[in-house]
């Protein structure tokens, strides 16, 4: 209720005190007499006629109600007829997760250089793989990034759309904690994503439309269209292209050798430089290097600086005043309390 009814001026209750101090005053002041030389002429009663009691009760009553009334009226009463929260036209995101297979490859610490030390970290599992140290280093971006709109895209051998730009972030992170390798076909191919990403933001209403595309391979997978040919669609509408590799050559993998165990070997192959360079020159973007799970989280720091935010606008609410209604019921207390002292209830002297 208090959420839905409010006061402009609510000090202006203070003026309470003074009405209560004046109401006191009047209940209890003398009432007018005649002075009457002798009085033998008149019978005494013991008992006081209720028209003398309802004079002096009943106009004061209304008389007290006008009074609180036009303070009420004063502290400014509204009622609360909605908000609208404003957003400045800020950023839509895409962000592009390779989920080829060479994603399962670990990239060892720069400060790590003894390569038992990498493996035995691998087999306890306190080194992330590329997949998981990228999901990781996204969902410090999405919470980062509180007010932009921002969608997944997973790709492969083909991409699909994992959730579109979104405001509702913790459903976007519940999509990234999801995905996982294999779903999407083996190979990599890097002109889907982008076209992918293209029809979604193309018409968006955002000042700004971003993609930012993961990968640690080469373009494996022929496409209707080469990855330039995308980044040029991208160019056209204005959607801005930050490319980041993954890997390092320092990278290891753990292989099934079946009946003989698994064994954890370096991993060799690389993603294509120059293709992440070109596409990301080509939508005005830049091109970053993740080559261990740091530099993950690194890549993505640049790009939010890079990036405005976009911008919560103070709540605007809509009040509607009441003081008309408050004032018209004082003065209707005031007219109904005159005229029941000027008719029904008029005494003499």
């Amino acid at each position: 209720m208090f959420d839905y009814f409010s006061f402009e001026y609510p000090w202006m209750f203070a003026l309470l005190l003074p009405l209560i101090g004046a109401l006191i005053w009047h209940a209890f002041k003398p009432v007018p007499t005649l002075q009457i030389p002798w009085k033998s002429a008149f019978h005494p009663t013991s008992k006081r006629h209720p028209v003398a009691r309802l004079y002096k009760i009943i106009p004061f009553i209304f008389e007290a109600v006008a009074g609180i009334l036009l303070v009420v009226a004063l502290a400014g009463p509204r009622t609360n007829e909605g908000e609208i929260t404003q957003k400045s036209r800020g950023v839509d995101i895409l962000i592009a997760i390779d989920l080829s297979g060479s994603m399962e490859a670990f990239d060892a610490p720069k400060n790590i250089l003894d390569d038992n030390r990498v493996a035995t970290l691998i087999r306890n599992e306190n080194l992330p793989n590329r997949l998981k140290a990228c999901k990781e280093a996204v969902q410090k971006f999405i919470e980062a990034r509180p007010n932009d709109r921002i969608g997944i895209i997973a790709f492969a051998a083909a991409a699909y759309a994992v959730c579109p730009p979104t405001a509702d972030h913790a459903w976007l992170k519940l999509q990234l904690d999801k995905l996982s390798l294999h779903t999407v076909g083996e190979g990599t191919g890097i002109a889907a994503p982008i076209a992918a990403a293209v029809e979604r933001l193309k018409s968006a209403d955002a000042e700004r439309k971003v993609m930012v595309l993961f990968s640690d391979g080469q373009n494996t997978v022929a496409n209707a269209m080469t990855p330039i040919q995308a980044a040029e669609l991208a160019q056209t509408h204005n959607i801005t292209i930050h490319t980041v590799g993954i890997g390092s050559k320092r990278a290891f993998v753990v292989v099934d050798r079946g009946f003989f165990g698994r064994s954890i070997e370096r991993y060799t192959e690389q993603f294509d430089v120059e293709l992440m360079k070109s596409i990301a020159k080509k939508t005005n973007g830049v091109y970053l290097v993740a080559d261990d799970p740091e530099g993950m989280t690194l890549a993505l720091n640049d790009i939010d600086k890079l990036e405005t935010k976009t911008q919560e606008m103070p709540i605007i609410v809509l009040y509607d005043s009441t003081v008309h209604l408050f004032a018209g019921l004082a003065l209707l207390a005031i007219l109904i309390a005159f005229i029941l002292r000027r008719t029904v209830f008029l005494r003499f002297p």
